[in-house]
């Protein structure tokens, strides 16, 4: 797409009167004590906790996939005899349990607003800006087995040029340890804080139907028991209109599991197939889930663009301090049964408490590298192919931005992040070291900041922070930015190159 289009609003419904219908509705609706359902990614506060009774052994649950089932989760805690915790671990878990006691459950509405200076491209786990700026208007409704949010958004954005999305509206039903639900539901799969390889939150959700079970006991039958802690995702979803392939399917699937308290390993699958001009048929969707394509079949009646991979997350503790590591590649084509083309992501983190009168009550650190092009491991690596296709030439992209790391196909980076936990605020420093576009083709640049330039490498500082008003806890206020020493819309490296932005949440009971 050119540099001086945007597109157009006609993949979105316009929900202007949608937004002001959701605020008036919402009023009405009556506020019921109930326990949290399924947390969608982004909070990074809560992860943090999570991680560290996950990693110490007093959590029996998979980590490594959100959203998580939020009542398993409570289950879990209320199971653990905080007497036997560490300090460092009881600061979590206490943290965990004022966050379940909260007001925010059963009926609740939240308006927010967030405006930027620049459109932000790289996003991460616990990033809040998407956009150039953005009002939202939802309301919540969560009981024992129902879950329903409606969200109005009106965005402003530079290559959007849409100012209509539900982004974040779901429906869902709860059935034990399954969790079936409709609309729009983010994802991310993976260990990684910065990066995932095949679903991230980087780009916007897709509307689609959604299956997801989780369970902290292994599974009765003998035959699978030595699984430990399982999660399965399932999901099948439409793509935008303005396409190569408009109105492609996206399928993605996810198997987790936890055979020992130390390691927990995932195995990921996701495909594009279908849409306009291609062909729709039972066999087509058997070939596809069969793995028959990546050019098996006479050309251009491959049944989709598929990529596959696992992951594994391993803790172990070091000098009296619980660490994890984890590592994820995903394969482009498939050889022998199994993924290859790899691209490779390894990071590890760990969480430190501050002593004394310390500003912060415990602080993740973490640091991660991702490779995106493919064969990552050899000399000769493949570029201009991940992430792309010969049929489904728009690539592994929704609405202008990767599903995958944001930074596209063929790039280094190596990134050394921080959390910080406050009382009433969360924060994020990152700094990271970036080569991108090293197969030096100027179409997978991302966004729209696609030019004639050659791969470039820059530096980029990003931080935010996430405050909750001492006199209203009602109300959040969000603030960050970054600073990189190259302008990637030009060939004119700019020492200084900025953008800011600040936002603000009010949640209503």
């Amino acid at each position: 797409m050119a540099n001086n289009q945007k597109v157009s609003a006609s993949r979105r419904p316009n929900v202007l009167f949608a937004a002001t219908t959701i605020f008036v509705l919402c009023l009405f609706i009556s506020s019921v004590a109930a326990p949290h359902s399924w947390i969608m990614p982004g909070d990074f506060s809560l992860r943090h906790d999570v991680e560290i009774l996950v990693s110490s052994g007093d959590l029996k649950l998979t980590i490594s996939a959100w959203p998580q089932n939020g009542r398993n989760l409570l289950l879990s805690l209320n199971e653990i005899e905080p007497s036997t915790l560490s300090i460092e671990e009881f600061s979590s878990y206490i943290r965990l349990m004022k966050y379940f006691s909260s007001n925010n459950s059963g009926a609740y509405t939240q308006i927010s607003a967030i405006a930027s200076t620049d459109r932000f491209l790289f996003r991460n786990f616990g990033s809040v800006i998407r956009n150039n700026s953005s009002f939202s208007v939802s309301t919540t409704y969560e009981s024992d087995s129902l879950d329903i949010r409606l969200r109005g958004n009106l965005l402003d954005d530079e290559v959007l040029d849409d100012h209509g999305s539900l982004e974040g509206s779901y429906a869902g039903i709860q059935i034990k340890n399954w969790w079936i639900g409709v609309g729009y539901i983010d994802q991310w799969w993976g260990g990684g804080w910065e990066n995932s390889l095949i679903v991230s939150t980087n780009a916007s959700s897709m509307p689609g139907i959604t299956l997801i079970g989780q369970a902290s006991e292994a599974p009765s039958n003998l035959l699978v028991s030595w699984i430990g802690p399982w999660y399965l995702s399932t999901s099948l979803s439409q793509m935008e209109e303005e396409r190569f392939v408009p109105k492609a399917l996206f399928w993605k699937m996810r198997v987790g599991f936890r055979p020992f308290e130390s390691v927990e390993l995932g195995l990921s699958r996701a495909a594009q197939f279908a849409g306009e001009g291609r062909k729709k048929s039972v066999g087509i969707l058997l070939d596809m889930l069969a793995g028959i394509d990546n050019g098996r079949n006479s050309e251009g009646e491959e049944p989709g663009n598929q990529l596959a991979g696992y992951d594994i997350r391993y803790s172990r503790e070091i000098m009296n301090k619980n660490i994890d590591f984890y590592f994820q590649t995903i394969g482009e084509d498939e050889g022998g049964g199994l993924p290859s083309r790899k691209m490779g992501l390894i990071g590890g983190s760990f969480p430190v408490s501050p002593s004394g009168q310390a500003r912060y009550q415990s602080i993740r650190v973490y640091f991660e590298g991702v490779d995106s092009a493919l064969d990552f491991y050899q000399k000769s690596r493949l570029w201009d192919t991940a992430y792309g296709n010969g049929i489904y030439q728009t690539g592994y992209r929704y609405l202008e931005r990767p599903i995958g790391t944001s930074f596209d196909r063929d790039t280094l980076a190596f990134s050394f992040g921080i959390v910080g936990i406050r009382p009433l605020a969360t924060t994020n420093l990152v700094i990271s070291w970036v080569a991108i576009n090293r197969g030096n083709n100027p179409e997978v640049l991302p966004d729209a900041n696609r030019n004639s330039s050659a791969k470039q490498k820059f530096v980029e500082v990003k931080y935010q922070d996430e405050l909750i008003s001492l006199k209203r806890k009602n109300l959040t206020y969000y603030y960050g930015g970054y600073v990189r020493n190259e302008d990637l819309r030009s060939e004119i490296a700019l020492v200084g190159k900025y953008a800011v932005y600040m936002g603000v949440s009010l949640v209503l009971n």
